[in-house]
């Protein structure tokens, strides 16, 4: 992080990520049969973030994130007593994405944050999507606020929904599947009681779709991964922390929450 000027901040960071599984699986037979079930995965990337305050009453942030899946590798085979291959798919793929958000402070009490993202996944094939966030901010004292939120996300399906294909184990790809993609409406009330003890009310309402489920094709018996599901969700959330000047902090909070699948 550093500041380039007095109204210019910058903050970069690199990441670099390994991930492997390895399941081994003996099955009945005449001599057993040894199955090795593998995934292997590389990635790294980095994000470049920009705060400028050179607007009055405006805080904008805007920014760029870039991710390389270098390995997205799958297999599937029998190891004993003779070998056989059944699914040996390597795959690599990437993602990037741009967002910008502005904090415009309307007044003393009124401040509104809208924002946007745009991101193209590339996994075999090219994801685009866009998703705005926007929030309304009333404080009308110090110690209270009102916030109407407002936003959207996604998440992509993995190398395993999409690619994930073994005939003799029952599973099937499928390289059309969609990403999940999410609404939210949320209301909430935020009040500080005293320096140290915060409590939070809010009211929300969600609305998943072309949620990713394993289902079986009627045509010929095998296993796929399709987007079948949209569920909406409504529930209340209560919570209040204490903060000591030591840095401990407690924090109890309550849920309630009512989901209906309405696919």
């Amino acid at each position: 992080r550093d500041r380039l000027s007095d109204t210019l901040q910058i903050n970069a960071n690199a990441f670099i990520g390994h991930y492997l599984y390895d399941g081994i699986y003996v099955y009945s037979g005449t001599p057993p049969v040894l199955n090795n079930d593998e995934s292997h995965g590389d990635w790294w990337g980095g994000e470049l973030r920009f705060l400028n305050t050179a607007l009055a009453r405006h805080k904008l942030v805007f920014g760029a994130e870039y991710r390389n899946n270098t390995h997205q590798d799958q297999s599937n085979y029998d190891a004993s007593p003779d070998y056989f291959s059944y699914l040996d798919d390597k795959r690599n793929g990437s993602m990037s994405g741009i967002y910008a958000q502005d904090e415009y402070a309307l007044s003393d009490q009124w401040t509104i944050n809208a924002g946007a993202r745009y991101d193209h996944i590339v996994q075999g094939t090219h994801d685009n999507v866009i998703n705005p966030r926007l929030a309304v901010i009333y404080k009308p004292q110090a110690a209270t606020s009102y916030k109407l939120l407002y936003g959207t996300a996604f998440r992509t399906p993995n190398v395993l929904e999409r690619y994930y294909g073994t005939v003799a184990g029952g599973y099937k790809q499928n390289p059309d599947l969609a990403p999940e993609k999410i609404k939210t409406v949320e209301a909430v009330l935020e009040r500080y009681v005293s320096n140290d003890v915060r409590v939070t009310g809010s009211v929300f309402w969600y609305q998943t779709k072309d949620l990713i489920n394993l289902t079986q094709d009627p045509v010929d018996g095998l296993l796929l991964y399709r987007n079948i599901d949209q569920a909406d969700a409504r529930g209340v959330e209560l919570e209040a922390e204490r903060r000591w000047a030591s840095g401990q902090r407690l924090r109890v909070s309550y849920t309630w929450q009512l989901v209906e699948n309405t696919a």
